[in-house]
């Protein structure tokens, strides 16, 4: 009977634990991969960087305020992010080295999140989202040096199209020039539709939206860039940010699995078949997936019971996960992970 309990608890144990995903060694082909992201483990938020296999984690900033979301500039040589000022986020900018940090917003209050921070295509200039003093969305575009901080429109989640072209959420979903001029109501405003993310084709627009959902939630959907042929991707509501594959056939987005989950964990759609994978589950909650520039891989971070955030890589090619930071502390936090697209 007691060899019987043994085997029982073992056979248990065993499939308990290979339900869920496998982390392996840090595979050093990822050598050549640059990861920027932020953590609290020397006493408050600073930017680091690091090596794909989490080697050489390296911290950029050194201030007794918090300096977090980090954003890559699209040349891989720059470094956006927010910095607290006198209580407010402000924008800042850096070489990837950490070298030349330069503060380039003044007297505005951006909201926490890297999804708020997007640069222009040439890395010229930079749109942030600001909450005003009667806490309203507006949208700011800035050059990157600093000059010509300016008020674009009241409205949300701005994306660039091509150079002087952007996306945003607003009464529905609207493009307006980087200018100000050409206003365009994309979708009409009389359903709820928000968090729209542009294609990096350019040519589809995926966006959260009550239309087809009788639940009562939002879910996840996709239209043509001028507003036709929209479809719903997803009976899910993604919490944050969803992310476009490299080669614009797949969406990562992150929800519970079901509508009374405890956790979030990462799918996968695809924008043609509207085929629907669960694809990253540790069996705490995932956040913030990025695909690397070649499509391969996703990194992402996740929060465990015990108040700790580590960052993750996924290889897709072969299904393995390798856990890049562990730093102990008490409630050590290292998220918001954003790779180097030119590399």
């Amino acid at each position: 009977m007691k060899y019987i309990k043994i085997l029982f608890i073992a056979v248990t144990f065993f499939t308990i634990h290979s339900c869920k995903e496998r982390i392996t060694e840090p595979d050093i082909s990822q050598l050549n991969y640059e990861i920027v992201f932020n953590s609290n483990r020397d006493g408050n938020f600073e930017i680091y960087v690091m090596n794909a296999d989490g080697s050489n984690q390296t911290r950029l900033t050194n201030n007794n305020v918090k300096d977090w979301f980090p954003k890559w500039s699209p040349d891989g040589e720059r470094i956006a992010y927010l910095s607290e000022v006198n209580g407010k986020n402000q924008l800042f900018v850096m070489n990837k080295d950490g070298s030349n940090q330069k503060q380039i917003s003044f007297d505005l209050n951006i909201y926490n999140g890297y999804e708020w921070i997007e640069w222009s295509p040439d890395g010229a200039k930079i749109l942030i989202q600001v909450f005003s003093e009667q806490n309203i969305r507006q949208i700011y575009i800035i050059n990157a040096d600093g000059s010509n901080q300016a008020l674009l429109i009241e409205g949300n989640y701005p994306n660039w199209v091509e150079q002087n072209k952007i996306i945003f959420g607003g009464d529905g979903i609207c493009s307006i020039n980087s200018d100000g001029s050409n206003l365009i109501q994309i979708t009409d405003g009389t359903i709820f539709d928000f968090c729209p993310v542009v294609s990096p084709h350019y040519d589809k627009i995926i966006f959260r939206s009550f239309r087809d959902n009788d639940s009562g939630k939002a879910s996840l959907h996709i239209m043509n860039l001028d507003g036709s042929d929209i479809k719903e991707l997803s009976k899910k509501d993604p919490i944050i940010k969803s992310s476009f594959s490299p080669i614009n056939t797949d969406i990562l987005f992150v929800a519970p699995e079901t509508v009374l989950g405890f956790y979030d964990k990462i799918f996968r759609v695809n924008i043609n078949t509207n085929n629907e994978e669960l694809i990253i589950d540790l069996g705490s909650a995932q956040s913030t997936p990025v695909y690397s520039s070649d499509g391969n891989k996703i990194v992402f971070s996740t929060f465990t019971n015990d108040g700790r955030a580590d960052i993750y890589i996924k290889n897709l090619s072969n299904g393995s996960i390798t856990k890049l930071t562990n730093y102990q502390g008490v409630f050590p936090i290292n998220d918001y992970p954003d790779w180097n697209p030119k590399k």
